[in-house]
């Protein structure tokens, strides 16, 4: 296993080849960002994330948690990714910094979906969002 960290607050990869190759198969592309299935490495980051002011402004029951519980969270996110990749972190494609997360989930017991965005607050209004979720409807319909 090789672990290539590049900065705290940059996306990191730790790769088997065979985690490798399935990361491949569902990391998607857009203009400026790179859409990667979470992994372990990316808690911290995400976490740093979560605890920033208004990070949970629309989702009251995530606000002002533990460390504890958000690790337990992104955990059951990664192995929820194993049987059907649907939660992402996402890195600028220009310097491999961490921006935020994506998600496309399906309400259990329903045919529906929803996606969702994730951004650290420096990125809101600068149309990553739209971005972001143009490809993760594109991705859900194929």
């Amino acid at each position: 296993m090789n672990l290539i960290k590049i900065g705290y607050t940059q996306c990191v990869y730790l790769h088997s080849w065979a985690q490798y190759e399935n990361e491949l198969k569902m990391t998607l592309i857009t203009k400026r960002t790179i859409i990667k299935p979470l992994t372990e490495k990316d808690i911290p980051n995400v976490i740093i994330m979560y605890k920033e002011p208004d990070s949970f402004k629309y989702v009251k029951p995530f606000a002002g948690k533990s460390d504890v519980f958000y690790t337990e969270f992104l955990k059951k996110k990664i192995e929820s990714n194993i049987k059907e990749v649907g939660f992402w972190t996402v890195c600028k494609k220009e310097n491999n910094e961490f921006i935020g997360t994506v998600n496309l989930n399906q309400f259990a017991s329903t045919s529906m979906s929803q996606i969702g965005c994730h951004l650290k607050r420096k990125f809101w209004n600068n149309g990553y969002a739209s971005e972001l979720l143009k490809e993760i409807v594109g991705y859900g319909i194929e």
